[in-house]
């Protein structure tokens, strides 16, 4: 089974004083999506462009199977790679009715080519519009068109930059979930950039998290989300308490040393990570601290509580997720961990 290995590949623009991607090692395995998650500027995009052909390295191996797409000797131009390319502006000819659009990047010719055309599109719902043109298509439709131009072509890689970031809320969860079963369907490797953390939670089989160029954590979703490497990680993949202290004797003690956590395992790290989901309110003196509850708001079926306390966080307050509306604000009450999915990391603030 073909698989694509990136090794050590870096990138500098002239303009630039940084490397626009240090480094960078990865691997991607047919019928799997890796999703690079980022912000503005953490060089994932240049990192597609890279393994597409559509940007000369600096250093570094991308091979895919036993193809050398670029190395120190060799350079495999763009149309010699096999890549399906998934543009977030979708960049279709809109001169090309969707037949044409699709059909264009099909190698046989006639009714065959024709034929593949058009079961891409129905496969991606759009059989009956096949003599419509890109003026007259939701973002949405362009979206799904611009997919399956990609995958008529039969690549062995797709490549996707940020598909969803045109499209409202309704359009982008109803084609997120289609464009994941339909890339399973297909067994491609697949690689999807984005910025949006739902986006990679959601269609990722592995994560990778990338910074300045770097690459700082890959693994399952589940897995980054509860096991961060850094402050940053954590703070990138949603609401996070972050308590600063030390780790001794496998225990966590904070630095006003009012909070002792027993921890499992080999750990190190100045900064313990709970995420909402694993705390809980109590009565006073039952729980690890005291706080006052500040406030309760009610977001996608939860209650997002906060709760001010004077205590070694970054903010001095916790965020804690609840499933009931049983507490007053301005009331007075402790909290407790619920899970062993906590984390010891080193803080990324000064």
């Amino acid at each position: 089974m073909k698989s694509l290995e990136v090794k050590a590949i870096s990138k500098k623009y002239k303009a630039s004083n940084n490397e626009a991607v240090q480094n960078v090692s990865l691997s991607v395995s047919a019928g799997e999506v890796l999703v690079v998650v980022g912000e503005s500027g953490s060089g994932k995009t240049t990192l597609l462009r890279l393994i597409a052909g559509l940007e000369y390295p600096d250093a570094g191996e991308i091979h895919f199977g036993e193809k050398v797409f670029s190395s120190n000797m060799v350079f495999m131009p763009t149309e010699q790679r096999n890549v399906g390319l998934v543009f977030q502006d979708y960049a279709l000819f809109p001169h090309f009715d969707l037949m044409q659009n699709v059909a264009f990047g099909i190698k046989p010719k006639g009714k065959e080519r024709t034929s593949r055309a058009k079961q891409y599109l129905e496969m991606v719902g759009l059989g009956s519009s096949t003599e419509k043109y890109p003026h007259e298509l939701s973002g949405g439709e362009k979206q799904r068109v611009a997919l399956a131009r990609a995958l008529a072509s039969n690549p062995d890689l797709i490549l996707m930059d940020e598909p969803f970031s045109n499209l409202d809320t309704t359009n982008k969860v109803r084609l997120r979930d289609d464009v994941r079963s339909l890339l399973k369907d297909e067994n491609k490797a697949v690689i999807l950039v984005t910025h949006d953390i739902e986006d990679a939670m959601i269609l990722g089989d592995r994560v990778a998290v990338m910074s300045n160029g770097a690459i700082l954590q890959v693994g399952n979703p589940e897995d980054v989300y509860f096991s961060p490497v850094s402050s940053y990680v954590a703070e990138l993949f949603g609401a996070v308490n972050l308590i600063h202290g030390s780790v001794s004797n496998g225990q966590f003690v904070s630095n006003d040393e009012k909070i002792s956590v027993s921890l499992s395992g080999d750990n190190s790290g100045n900064t313990l990570c709970l995420r909402p989901e694993c705390l809980e309110l109590c009565p006073p003196g039952q729980g690890l601290a005291d706080g006052v509850l500040e406030q309760s708001q009610f977001v996608e079926g939860n209650y997002r509580l906060t709760l001010k306390w004077e205590g070694s966080t970054a903010r001095n307050e916790l965020t804690i997720r609840s499933t009931s509306n049983d507490w007053q604000v301005g009331k007075k009450y402790g909290w407790r961990i619920v899970t062993n999915k906590l984390s010891i990391v080193d803080s990324d603030e000064p």
